[in-house]
């Protein structure tokens, strides 16, 4: 058994280094480091770490001959892991209470980008009440217009936050993210800027958004939108809406700027400059061109990554670009592979943390299976280079026959990746995108070589000569308009929004990892795509659990509540929180949970009362996941319902859902989980969105869950009166602890053991407070917070509802 493994280990290891010419080294080195940047991690660490092994298992087992090979070994490892460790998990900075209520902030802007009707200004060199401070600051800026542009130091006055995200259980860790990029605060002002002087420095960033507003003002509407993404990286133009339509599309990667769009630019200044430098017939004669055309390429192809904002695709095709320009500069012939291996390891040198990033492993996924494909590893080290740069094989002189071997070759290359990374994106991003590999054999060679290049040209001739510059800048609007409508009727066809629950990260990273391996070697691609397959079709684990499960997600100044009973049915009470233009609750925060638990089907959801901190991402959860029914409050029979909820009812007739109204008496069973409903009365005459919400009642395992809503003191009083609060055993706190919720009469009647407030951390309203907080613990209950400890996960039993500690197992539940 050992044997084989080290067979394929001899193998695998020999292959890759074979991509790399005489690189072992090389290879060796980032294998190691990759192990060491996952172990750093931790998670998915024992899977990955096993597949890694494995290149350098052959090594060990027969061609560890050398010491160096050894120590480049525990060095890649070494590097991998401290690097990691060392500034992979920087702590958030402390930011006192005072500064939470407004303070005056100085700092350079560093960049800025429009979101909606609001800016994001990025500070650097910052000076808070007097204080110097490292790092930078993102401050929103609502309700106000300014002009400062990047570069110029400003003060103003802004609300000011530590960067700590929401903690969901598997989510994303926006604040963890935050830091890795620099940043120590947030925050948000709705205040003038003032400028103060122009603090030097930042210049490209000042032209990039200088252009994007050029583009804006030229190009109104969506199409302005994608052209701001494809020219300058400024994605942020794109609202939401209209970055799904280019994602269910599936053509939302060419709005990343990576290795098309360097592509372009690196071969046309190539191009360019060996054209320029053959006017001269004695250079021609005198030298080889293509050096110096190389070398001469490299500024406008570093320009142009600083113009696009240094995304991680950006990023991996700039590095990818001038290795091979600085190969051929200096008379060594290039390697795509070796290209491909130095990109990777510069980047994960710079940032770790990117190797757990989706847009990374795309990236490189892609990449390598192209290389696999179209420049196949050489099966033994010697002569790569001559094979690499041997004279091409003879063209025929058929011009449309050369155009038709093109277009199959790229409709191989589309429906290759669309295949290989179908698996990925839908594990990452929880979509399939139906009409995508189609759309991308249409859309790329139209935007690759008309939109990008012309764009491309409008923005180098913006500063030089305006008036052509945007006559050009206008073509490229006219040659996107077609691609937008075209999106948006792929938009319109049955089947396009197709959502899916994701594989979790163990079993996505031993995929990413086997396709890398299956396309980096030719000798047993056949058995590794096969284990890729598995992999990818391996059903995500939905044993039921033998306990209720309640989870209280921090959804900010909101409450959502996912319920899961001991049929592993699933249920949503409330799903309220934040929806702006680049970012949806029920979509990033509430689905993202639910699929990432393999959820797809919802029995309920229930919405309170009509407000958005309580519903503002149920309409989503219809339109996500297949659900059952919709419960709503009873509201007075001439009452008009809000345009928000009248949506919600429309998608929810549109999905047939089918809606209940709802009132005291209510009661459903499911399984041994008994739902209740306690309030409103039956004749309900509150206009009150509050005081005539749902309250419901869980009742399993002999224990009473009770969920009242945003009910204040007249809501209270009427559930005192029906006789339904006693004994109860667990409560989520009425209207997030406010002065008109929780009077000591309904403390007493209730006599809850644990109360649970849902409350943003430092949120304006101040809840919970304090009054209220005492009142609890004087009756004896345990008090949870979902600011100081994030999600709250509650396991229900017959002993009593016990809180589970979600972070040693984000999703595995509750037994």
């Amino acid at each position: 058994m050992i044997g084989a493994i080290q067979k394929v280990g001899n193998t695998l290891f020999y292959e890759v280094a074979a991509q790399g010419g005489r690189g072992r080294g090389l290879v060796l080195f980032l294998f190691a480091m990759i192990g060491g940047i996952v172990g750093a991690q931790g998670g998915a660490a024992k899977l990955v770490g096993l597949l890694l092994v494995l290149p350098l298992l052959g090594l060990m087992g027969g061609h560890f001959k050398s010491w160096r090979h050894g120590l480049i070994l525990l060095l890649g490892l070494g590097v991998g892991f401290f690097n990691m460790q060392w500034r992979g998990n920087p702590a958030p900075l402390s930011v006192p209470s005072q500064w939470q209520q407004g303070v005056v902030v100085e700092g350079l802007l560093a960049q800025r980008s429009q979101r909606g009707l609001a800016n994001r200004l990025q500070l650097t060199e910052l000076v808070v009440e007097g204080e110097a401070l490292p790092g930078e600051a993102w401050i929103t800026l609502y309700h106000q217009t300014t002009s400062v542009t990047p570069g110029t130091r400003l003060r103003l006055h802004a609300k000011l936050r530590t960067t700590q995200g929401l903690r969901v259980p598997g989510g994303f860790d926006y604040g963890l993210w935050l830091r890795r990029q620099g940043v120590v605060m947030t925050g948000h002002s709705s205040h003038p800027v003032v400028a103060l002087a122009d603090g030097g420095g930042y210049a490209w960033n000042r032209f990039r958004w200088q252009v994007s507003q050029w583009i804006a003002t030229t190009l109104p509407g969506a199409t302005g939108a994608v052209a701001q993404a494809l020219l300058v990286g400024m994605r942020d133009a794109m609202a939401l809406p209209l970055q799904e339509q280019w994602q269910v599309a599936g053509l939302y990667h060419l709005v990343a700027i990576s290795g098309l769009h360097v592509g372009l630019v690196a071969a046309g200044l190539f191009q360019l400059w060996r054209w320029l430098l053959s006017r001269r017939l004695r250079w021609v004669a005198r030298w080889d061109l293509k050096p110096w055309a190389a070398l001469l390429s490299l500024p406008g192809v570093l320009a142009y990554g600083f113009l696009a904002g240094w995304g991680v695709s950006t990023q991996r095709a700039v590095v990818m670009a001038v290795v091979l320009l600085l190969a051929l500069g200096s008379g060594r012939w290039p390697q795509s592979w070796r290209a491909l291996q130095w990109a990777a390891l510069l980047l994960l040198l710079w940032q770790p943390w990117d190797l757990f990033g989706a847009g990374f492993q795309l990236s490189f996924l892609c990449v390598v299976v192209l290389l696999g494909v179209f420049s196949p590893a050489a099966p033994e080290l010697a002569g790569v280079m001559q094979r690499a740069w041997s004279p091409p094989e003879p063209q025929s002189s058929n011009r449309w026959h050369r155009l038709l071997k093109g277009g199959l070759e790229s409709a191989k290359a589309s429906l290759l990746l669309g295949l290989v990374t179908g698996p990925l994106v839908a594990g990452v991003f929880h979509r399939v995108a139906l009409y995508g590999v189609g759309l991308n054999l249409l859309v790329i060679p139209w935007v690759g070589f008309l939109v990008v290049p012309v764009g491309l040209l409008a923005v180098v001739l913006y500063p030089l000569v305006p008036p052509l510059a945007g006559w050009l800048l206008q073509l490229t609007g006219w040659l996107l308009w077609p691609v937008q409508e075209l999106v948006s009727w792929v938009n319109t066809l049955p089947g396009a929004w197709w959502r899916v629950a994701g594989q979790g990260d163990d079993l996505l990273w031993a995929y990413v990892l086997v396709v890398g391996l299956a396309f980096m070697q030719r000798a047993y691609r056949g058995p590794l795509l096969l284990l890729a397959l598995l992999l990818a079709s391996w059903p995500q684990s939905a044993t039921p659990p033998t306990t209720l499960e309640v989870t209280v997600l921090e959804v900010g100044q909101a409450q959502a509540v996912v319920v899961r009973d001991r049929a592993n049915g699933w249920s949503v009470l409330d799903a309220g929180g934040v929806v702006s233009s680049h970012y949806h609750v029920g979509e990033h925060l509430l689905s993202g949970y639910l699929w990432d638990r393999g959820v797809q089907h919802l029995q309920r959801v229930v919405v309170s009362h009509a407000q958005r901190d309580h519903m503002a991402g149920a309409a989503r959860l219809l339109r996500n996941f297949a659900v059952e029914e919709l419960w709503l409050p009873l509201r007075p029979a001439d009452e008009k319902p809000r345009g928000d909820l009248q949506h919600l009812v429309q998608v929810a007739q549109q999905r047939g859902v089918l809606v209940r109204y709802l009132s005291q008496g209510f009661e459903q069973r499911a399984g041994e989980l008994l739902w209740r409903i306690g309030h409103p009365d039956p004749q309900n005459l509150e206009r009150d969105a509050n005081e005539g919400c749902l309250v419901v009642e869980l009742v399993a395992q002999g224990q009473r869950l009770l969920f009242p809503g945003d009910i204040e003191k007249r809501g209270e009083a009427a559930l005192q009166r029906s006789g339904w609060l006693h004994g109860v055993d667990w409560l989520m706190a009425p209207h997030h602890g406010s002065r008109t919720s929780s009077s000591e009469p309904f403390v007493r009647a209730s006599a809850a053991k644990q109360v649970v407030f849902s409350v943003g951390v430092a949120n304006q309203w101040g809840f919970p407070k304090a009054e209220v907080l005492e009142r609890w613990r004087q009756s004896g209950a345990r008090i949870w917070r979902t600011d100081h400890s994030g999600s709250l996960r509650f396991c229900v039993d017959k002993q009593g509802v016990h809180q589970q500690n979600w972070q040693e197992n984000p999703l595995q539940g509750c037994p």
